[in-house]
């Protein structure tokens, strides 16, 4: 399997593109080895292995997803991660597009005071 992640700036999207590659061609182009990726896509990739091979209901807490991320790609995995709601989620963010992906009903403003 390789993946490669495709930023559209216009769009304010990025996908992560999966496909198998024929082991008999020889394109090295086409591949790229994690350490090759920035710390966002395999920070993500944790994630969601996490997230998809848990069999029993987990508890999940995220420390600015968004770092590391382009704001699409932070949107999606939101969007990802509501496709499992066998999982609790604690996240904590400060980012609007975080907070605009999510389910509003599922939102806890916490504040500190002194």
């Amino acid at each position: 399997m390789s993946t490669r992640p495709i930023i559209n700036d216009d769009k304010n999207e990025v996908e992560l593109r999966i496909w198998s590659i024929d082991p008999e061609t020889d394109r090295d182009d086409l591949a790229f080895p994690l350490e090759a990726c920035g710390t966002g896509v395999s920070q993500v990739l944790a994630i969601l292995y996490v997230v998809i091979t848990s069999k029993e209901p987990r508890t999940i807490i995220i420390d600015e997803p968004q770092s590391f991320l382009h704001p699409g790609a932070a949107r999606k995995l939101i969007e990802i991660l509501q496709d499992f709601p066998q999982h609790q989620y604690f996240i904590s963010t400060h980012s609007p597009s975080i907070i605009s992906a999510a389910n509003p009903s599922t939102i806890t403003l916490l504040k500190y005071q002194d």
